[in-house]
């Protein structure tokens, strides 16, 4: 490893080294300051099947999260605002992985044709299988199994989403607070601020004990709306 010196850490003289850590340090805190969310993979990579890279001569695809995140809000509206809300705080487009949306090179170590074709020939021998399938599940509305749940507990849901809605609100209130003490108790002075925190944080824990209990009731009710839902289906398919 060469240093600015252009020999060795081990061949510098004590300061020369001191010097040395010096820089890096430096160098590790300014790349720091420059990219703050690091530490966290911002994009994710779809693996083909390595018979499909081959087929159609194309690589794994990279895809940035920040564009997976705005995808699944719109899938998810109900939990849209959170799902935004993580892309706009950590994948916000400020680097470059953010918008690093590519395929890889293709293998260059393809089979040879005859190979590809008794590939395609066994594929092909499963297609009517895959196509009933694929038929059941359009047939089926095309709902994953997250759907399904989400229209079975819609009633539920629609019982207490105006108090849910009002918690949420609660909840960003309560985070403005904590960012306002955060902010203000800079200005304290050190014979006032020891007393000033405990009396603010003693009001902001009450706020959070106060939310906390009426989120657990709302999660009550609803729960016991689920397990009316349930138990209103059983006896619906026993006496079918």
């Amino acid at each position: 490893m060469k240093s600015v010196y252009g020999t060795s850490p081990a061949d510098l003289e004590p300061q020369q080294l001191e010097n040395w850590y010096k820089s890096m340090d430096r160098r590790q805190k300014k790349y720091e300051r420059e990219h703050r969310n690091v530490g966290y993979h911002r994009s994710v990579t779809i693996k083909f099947p390595m018979d499909g890279r081959f087929e159609f001569n194309i690589g794994d695809l990279t895809v940035p999260c920040r564009q997976i995140l705005t995808w699944a809000a719109k899938e998810y509206p109900d939990i849209s605002e959170s799902v935004l809300g993580i892309r706009d705080q950590f994948y916000a487009g400020d680097e470059w992985e953010d918008h690093n949306f590519e395929f890889d090179g293709a293998d260059p170590n393809v089979p040879t044709r005859e190979d590809l074709a008794i590939k395609r020939v066994e594929r092909a021998k499963s297609a009517p299988e895959r196509a009933a399938k694929a038929r059941d599940w359009l047939e089926d509305g095309g709902t994953s199994c997250q759907a399904e749940w989400d229209a079975f507990a819609a009633p539920a849901r629609k019982a207490v989403a105006e108090q849910r809605l009002a918690l949420q609100k609660m909840d960003q209130e309560l985070d403005l607070a904590w960012e306002e003490f955060i902010v203000e108790r800079e200005n304290w002075t050190p014979p006032q601020r020891e007393k000033l925190e405990a009396a603010s944080r003693a009001k902001l824990d009450a706020r959070a004990a106060e939310l906390h209990a009426k989120r657990t009731n709302v999660e009550e009710r609803y729960e016991a709306l689920l397990s009316d839902l349930i138990r209103a289906e059983k006896e619906e398919k026993a006496h079918a």
